[in-house]
């Protein structure tokens, strides 16, 4: 009965600020938190643009273990550096290593601080969002990619 009520406010919203067609009929079932979150990753262009769901929502819905699992931090201390997406929302701060030959995007939204540590042949891609910070420390033939939005 929760992920019903989950599923169903997450798509009424979704819709009211312009869902396309096509994910519109992907959700026509009710997803488990982990297909919800990866939709959020998939969708995190339009998820940002509406700032959707928003931080309380996400802290107030979601099991945080899984969020960690899928490299979301919300309001807390981030420390990681493994592959992936990463999506930092609301006052985040803490520090990110990376090195050898890791791949990373990374989402720095609302108040988040973050260093980056990027070494070796890394690649990282960075997008900053709102008041968001970000420190770089890169050495070796890494690569970090900064992109400052709006």
């Amino acid at each position: 009965m929760i992920m019903n009520r989950l599923n169903s406010e997450l798509r009424g919203h979704a819709v009211s600020y312009g869902l396309c067609t096509q994910w519109q009929g992907d959700w026509q079932n009710n997803k488990s938190q982990q297909e919800l979150i990866g939709m959020y990753i998939r969708g995190i262009d339009f998820c940002i643009e509406h700032d959707y769901p928003t931080v309380e929502y996400i802290k107030g819905n979601f099991d945080r273990s899984l969020l960690h699992q899928n490299h979301i931090f919300v309001d807390e201390p981030v420390i990681g550096g493994d592959n992936g997406v990463y999506v930092l929302n609301g006052k985040c701060s803490g520090k990110l290593s990376f090195g050898k030959f890791t791949v990373v995007t990374l989402h720095l939204r609302h108040d988040s601080e973050l260093t980056l540590e990027v070494e070796d042949c890394a690649k990282v891609f960075v997008s900053v969002y709102d008041r968001a910070k970000l420190h770089v420390r890169q050495s070796d033939v890494a690569k970090v990619y900064v992109y400052v939005h709006g």
